[in-house]
């Protein structure tokens, strides 16, 4: 379960990274007049809405793979402790 939290941090990683250096400067190179900036203020918001969601996978994918963990449940890193509390 933790691989799969690696696996979407790198993916999460991958998108940042992609968007950053491929497309961002690719767009502001091949649209001119202006075009670039209301076709990065479309693709922004689901780029972020994708990262969220993988965000979101990944807590819960950490979540359960604590649950695996060789720690108690009274580690400040198991979400139990918290809730618990």
């Amino acid at each position: 379960m933790i691989k799969l939290t690696y696996l979407l941090g790198g993916v999460s990683l991958g998108i940042i990274v992609f968007q950053s250096a491929v497309v961002a400067p690719l767009v502001f190179a091949q649209l001119k007049n202006g075009a670039s900036g209301p076709f990065l203020r479309a693709l922004f918001p689901r780029f972020f809405l994708i990262l969220a969601g993988l965000g979101l996978a990944m807590g819960i994918t950490s979540q359960l793979a604590s649950r695996q963990a060789p720690y108690s449940e009274d580690s400040p890193w198991d979400l139990r402790y918290w809730l618990t509390r």
